[in-house]
C-alpha cells in the first residue's frame, strides 16, 4: 500500500514538473514574440509593401527598381521573389487598414506584430510537422509530444525565429513537409514541397539531391528530378530577366552563401572544404545505399545540415536548418534519451554563448529590444553602458572564450551524431524517460537569455 502510494506521488510530481515546463514554455515564447524584432525582418516587411504598390500600380515587374527607390529601411528586395508574395498576402489587410487610417506601418506595434506572427505561424507549421513524422516513425504520441517540447525550447529555435525573425522557418516548413510525404512514399507530394521550399531558401537543393540517390538509381532521371525541383525558381529567373537590380541582389546574396560555404577550409598540403567532403560523401552513400530505413532519412538530415553548421562560417541564425534534423534524430532513436538531451542543451547553448562572444551582429543591433512592445516603456537612450549584449560581453573579456564554447558545440554536434546514429538503436534495450529537471531547465534558460539582452539594450 505504502509502494502503491509513493508511486503515485511521484506521478503527480511528474505531472506538475511537465506542466510547469510547458507553462513556463509558452509564456517565454509569448513573451519574446512581442519583445524582440531584428532589423532584416523590417526590410522584408517594408519590401512587401511595396510590392503590394507595384501589383496596385501595375509595375509588378518593376518591384525590385521600386524597392530601391521607395525603401524605408537600409535594404531594397535582395530574397526570392516568393518570400514577398507571401509576406504581402499576408500584410495585405494590415497595410489597407494603415492607409485608411493613415498611418505608417512601419511605426505602428501592432502592425509590426502582425507581420512578425507570419514567422511564428511558420513555425507552428514546422512543430506540426515535426509531431507528425515522429509518430509516424515511432508510432508513439508521447513521443510527439515530447518532440515539439524539446524542439520549441531548443536554443537553436528560439534564437532565429523568436529573436532573429528569420525567414529560413518558411522553407524548413515545406522540407519538413517533403520529408513526411517522402517517408509515406507520397512522391508526387514530396516533390512539390521541394518544388516549393527551393526558392524560398536555396539550401534545401542540398537535401533533395540525397533523399533523391536513395531512390533513384539512374543518374539521369535522378538529376532530371533534381533540377526539376528549381522550376519555380527558374521560372522567377526568366519573370526578372530585364531588371538589373534583381540580377545584382541575387547574385550578391548566391555569392556570399557559396563563399560561406567555400570559405570555410583547412589547409592539408592543399585547401579542402570539411562540409563538401562530408556532403559529397553523403551524396556517393545515398547512391550505393540498397535498403533505406526511415531512421537513416532523417539521420541524413542530420549529417548534412550538422557538418554545414559546425564547419562552414555560417550567418549565425542558420543553426536553425540543423534543429529539427536534432530533435528528429533524439526522439526516433532515443536509445539514449536522457544523454541526447542533455548533450543537445549544453551543445546549443554553448552556441548561443559563443556568437555572442565573437561579435554576431544581430546581437548588436541597438534596436532589438526598441521597435515592439517595449519601445514605449523602455525608449532607447542616446548614451548607454552597454546598449547590446555583445557590448556587455566584451566589456567583461567573454570575448576570448569565443572558441571554447564554439568547440564545446561542435563537440556536442558529434557526440549527438554518434548517439544517434541508426545502427545502434537496432540493440535490444529499454528506452528512457527524459529527465523532467532538464526539460524544466531548458524555458528558464531561454527566459534568462530574454531577460539579459533586454537588461543590456537599455542599462546606463
Amino acid at each position: 500500500m505504502k509502494n502503491w502510494k509513493t508511486a503515485l506521488s511521484r506521478r503527480k510530481q511528474r505531472k506538475a514538473e511537465n506542466t510547469l515546463s510547458w507553462i513556463l514554455l509558452a509564456l517565454v515564447l509569448l513573451v519574446a514574440y512581442q519583445v524582440f524584432l531584428y532589423m532584416d525582418i523590417t526590410n522584408t516587411i517594408d519590401n512587401a509593401n511595396i510590392l503590394l504598390r507595384s501589383v496596385w500600380h501595375g509595375k509588378i515587374l518593376d518591384f525590385y527598381e521600386l524597392s530601391v527607390q521607395q525603401a524605408k529601411t537600409n535594404y531594397a528586395a535582395n530574397y526570392n521573389f516568393i518570400i514577398y508574395i507571401i509576406f504581402a498576402v499576408w500584410q495585405a489587410p494590415v497595410y489597407l487598414l494603415m492607409h485608411l487610417l493613415k498611418k505608417e506601418y512601419l511605426d505602428c506595434v501592432m502592425a509590426m506584430l502582425w507581420s512578425k506572427g507570419l514567422v511564428i505561424l511558420f513555425f507552428s507549421v514546422t512543430v506540426y510537422w515535426i509531431k507528425k513524422i515522429v509518430e509516424f516513425c515511432t508510432g508513439s504520441r508521447e513521443k510527439g509530444i515530447l518532440a515539439v517540447f524539446l524542439y520549441s525550447s531548443s536554443m537553436a529555435v528560439f534564437y532565429p525565429v523568436f529573436i532573429c525573425s528569420q525567414l529560413d522557418v518558411i522553407s524548413m516548413s515545406f522540407m519538413l513537409a517533403g520529408i513526411y510525404y517522402y517517408l509515406k512514399n507520397q512522391n508526387k507530394k514530396f516533390w512539390l514541397c521541394f518544388f516549393i521550399a527551393i526558392p524560398c531558401k536555396m539550401f534545401a537543393i542540398l537535401l533533395a539531391l540525397p533523399l533523391i540517390l536513395f531512390r533513384q538509381k539512374n543518374i539521369w532521371k535522378a538529376a532530371l528530378l533534381w533540377v526539376s525541383m528549381m522550376g519555380l525558381l527558374l521560372f522567377e529567373k526568366l519573370l526578372f530577366r530585364n531588371s538589373p537590380v534583381y540580377q545584382y541582389a541575387l547574385a550578391a546574396q548566391s555569392r556570399d552563401a557559396i563563399q560561406s560555404l567555400l570559405g570555410s577550409n583547412i589547409w592539408l598540403g592543399r585547401s579542402i572544404t570539411i562540409f563538401l567532403v562530408c556532403y559529397l560523401g553523403l551524396v556517393l552513400y545515398a547512391y550505393l545505399c540498397k535498403k533505406v530505413t526511415t531512421e537513416t532519412i532523417l539521420y541524413t538530415g542530420f549529417v548534412l545540415w550538422g557538418s554545414f553548421v559546425a564547419f562552414t562560417s555560417i550567418n549565425t541564425y542558420w543553426v536553425f536548418l540543423l534543429a529539427p534534423f536534432t530533435i528528429l534524430c533524439i526522439c526516433c532513436n532515443s536509445r539514449f534519451l536522457k544523454a541526447d538531451i542533455l548533450v543537445e542543451t549544453i551543445g546549443y547553448f554553448c552556441y548561443f554563448v559563443g556568437i555572442v562572444c565573437s561579435g554576431t551582429y544581430v546581437l548588436k543591433d541597438d534596436k532589438l529590444v526598441h521597435r515592439l512592445i517595449l519601445a514605449k516603456w523602455i525608449p532607447a537612450a542616446e548614451h548607454l553602458k552597454y546598449g547590446n549584449l555583445v557590448n556587455f560581453f566584451t566589456s567583461h573579456d567573454w570575448n576570448q572564450y569565443a572558441a571554447l564554447f564554439s568547440s564545446i558545440f561542435a563537440a556536442s554536434v558529434l557526440a549527438l551524431l554518434v548517439l544517434t546514429f541508426p545502427g545502434i538503436q537496432k540493440k535490444e534495450c529499454a528506452e528512457e524517460k527524459p529527465d523532467l529537471e532538464i526539460l524544466l531547465l531548458r524555458p528558464i534558460l531561454l527566459g534568462l537569455t530574454s531577460i539579459l539582452i533586454t537588461q543590456t539594450s537599455h542599462t546606463n
